[in-house]
């Protein structure tokens, strides 16, 4: 558990805090292969120090679960990855309404050049397309502004 201050408006105090906790189950039976699962709890709340105003902080989560399985098909040239990621959903600003939650699935495949000096990575992000409408900040005139939905990413790194 943290318990600290950071949120000053308008000069008054607040205490911010937040609970929460984690598990994982990592399963590892050889070389470049991996299944995992993790769930997390957090409770974020913002209390002033005369007591007169408390809320739950907006836009956290409060429960999330993935599950990740990662298995070699050309070791160490191919290796293929899948994970699954829920989200629970948040509250707006308005602190009325829930938005957000979310499932996202990911697919990546990645590995090492036969020389030994470069690794590669591809993958998809969302492959769903979710575009889940998440909670904006104070300053924006929509309460909610919509994810990005599915995206990819390619990498090449080099090492001498």
């Amino acid at each position: 558990m943290l318990t600290y201050v950071n949120y000053r408006p308008n000069d008054k105090a607040y205490g911010v805090r937040t609970e929460g906790a984690e598990v994982e189950l990592r399963w590892q039976p050889g070389r470049l292969t991996m299944l995992s699962a993790a769930y997390w709890y957090q409770h974020m709340s913002i209390a002033s120090d005369d007591g007169e105003a408390t809320f739950i902080k907006a836009n956290a989560p409060s429960h999330a679960f993935s599950a990740k399985a990662m298995f070699p098909i050309l070791a160490p040239m191919l290796v293929a990855s899948i994970e699954g990621v829920f989200n629970s959903s948040r509250l707006t600003v308005d602190g009325q309404t829930r938005t957000g939650e979310t499932f996202w699935l990911n697919l990546g495949l990645s590995g090492e050049l036969p020389s030994g000096h470069f690794r590669y990575f591809a993958g998809v992000k969302n492959l769903l397309n979710d575009k889940s409408r998440m909670p904006s900040g104070g300053d924006a005139l929509l309460s909610t502004i919509p994810g990005y939905g599915r995206t990819f990413q390619i990498m090449l790194t080099g090492s001498y």
